[in-house]
């Protein structure tokens, strides 16, 4: 019997990212299904659909932090507003290396502050942490140096 695949809702305006990150997760071997907005407000949508019950919530958001109309912080201190998505794991997945953004997303309430690798294979590895928020996973990743500030 095959296990069903865990819902993963991403929010990128990059189509390219948005691509690399579902190859990335696939060539890891995490099994999931992907949801996507590519901007703020379409995000603020969907989480208001979750928060009146309209639609299942993801067991996982990623979340870029550079989208248009809302920006990822906007998104994600909405997100956290809403009681059924307490405890959801949403990872800041950005460009943004700036230690100021890192420090407001986590003060938001971000699970995980990561910056988008340069190299396909760093996307693997980082897909597979990502795979351990996930339930029936062996529990969060443990911290790494390079999700700590810096």
């Amino acid at each position: 019997m095959t296990q069903p695949k865990q819902r993963v809702f991403i929010v990128d305006d990059n189509p390219a990212d948005i691509e690399l990150t579902r190859l990335a997760f696939e060539e890891g071997k995490v099994p999931v299904s992907f949801e996507v907005a590519d901007n703020g407000s379409e995000a603020v949508e969907f989480i208001r659909a979750i928060a009146a019950a309209k639609r299942d919530k993801p067991d996982l958001v990623i979340l870029d932090l550079n989208l248009p109309r809302l920006n990822g912080s906007e998104v994600l201190a909405f997100a956290r507003k809403q009681n059924q998505l307490r405890d959801l794991p949403i990872v800041m997945l950005t460009s943004s290396n700036a230690h100021n953004d890192r420090i407001r997303c986590m003060a938001l309430g971000a699970t995980e502050y990561l910056v988008k690798p340069d190299r396909f294979e760093d996307f693997v590895l980082m897909a597979q942490r990502l795979g351990r928020y996930l339930p029936g996973s062996d529990g969060p990743p443990r911290p790494t140096p390079s999700a700590s500030p810096g």
